[in-house]
Order: structure tokens, then C-alpha cells, then sequence
């Protein structure tokens, strides 16, 4: 706790060193919030970009931070600097009806009773005809909202 406040107390004073020490001691833990958030849902590469954001985040904004809390905010930056990547890789996903793939696609291994639940859903999605087909995809496998579906579809939310 000590040496959590005297990191805080040399960022404020803009001290690069006291960030690379912050970097040091807090990656594996802004990497985790980060990867239990997006489940799969970015790259390598993203989620670099992400935690390299919640670092540049926490040294523009030095005078936010207060002592005793240094973690807990690193960890809400990380979270919504998480959920803005999302946002932006939601944005420019494009989801090809013909070849997709309802399979659960973040487990390595489905028990059976799962496969066999996943093996229904797959019939009835295969009976629903285009755009409601579209539409149960994005939302349910993609995780879009009634919005994004509703204005990448050009069709009223309410559908």
C-alpha cells in the first residue's frame, strides 16, 4: 500500500520512471481485465493496443489519481478502454450469413448435452430465412446491439 502510494504520488510529479515501475507491476493484472473482458473478441495486437492506452490514459490524467486507489483505477481504465476497441472492432465486423459458425467458438471443448443444444439451435437457425437469420446471428453469436443491427441493416430497431 505504501509503495502503491508513493508510485501514485511520483506519477502526479510526472516522474517517468515511477509509470515504467507502474507498467512493470500492473501489466499482467490490466492484461488479465482486459482479456476476461473481451473473450476472445480481439487480437493479440488489439489487446496490446488497449493496455498500452490505459498506461498513456493514466499518465494524461495524473492529476485524477488518488493514492490509495492507484490499482482500482488503472483497472477501470483498462475496462473502458477494453470496451471502446470493442465498440470500434463491432463497428467494422462483417458478418458472412453463408459461413457461419453458431459453435460456441470461446470453448475448447463442449460436453455433450451443450453439442447437442448447440446442434438444435443450429437446425432452427438453418429453417429462419434472411434478415431474420442475419439478425438472431448478430445479436446472439456477435453480441450486436438492436441498434448496430438495426443501422448496419439499414432496418427499424424495432424489427
Amino acid at each position: 500500500m505504501k509503495q502503491q502510494r508513493n508510485l501514485a504520488e511520483r506519477l502526479k510529479r510526472k516522474d517517468e520512471s515511477a509509470l515504467e515501475k507502474i507498467m512493470e507491476q500492473y501489466t499482467r493484472l490490466i492484461t488479465s481485465v482486459i482479456y476476461n473482458i473481451e473473450k476472445g473478441s480481439l487480437s493479440t495486437e488489439d489487446m496490446e493496443e488497449v493496455a498500452m492506452d490505459t498506461f498513456i490514459t493514466l499518465w494524461n490524467n495524473t492529476d485524477k489519481i488518488r493514492e490509495d486507489t492507484l490499482q482500482g483505477y488503472l483497472c477501470c481504465i483498462a475496462k473502458t478502454k477494453t470496451f471502446d476497441k470493442l465498440d470500434k472492432v463491432k463497428k467494422t465486423t462483417t458478418v458472412n450469413i453463408e459461413s457461419a459458425d453458431i459453435e460456441d467458438p470461446f470453448s475448447l471443448e463442449l460436453d455433450t448435452e451443450n453439442r447437442l443444444t448447440v446442434e438444435d439451435i443450429s437446425k432452427i437457425i438453418e429453417e429462419i430465412s434472411f434478415p431474420d437469420k442475419e439478425v438472431v446471428l448478430r445479436y446472439y453469436f456477435y453480441h450486436q446491439t438492436t441498434a448496430d443491427i438495426s443501422e448496419k441493416m439499414n432496418i427499424n430497431r424495432q424489427t
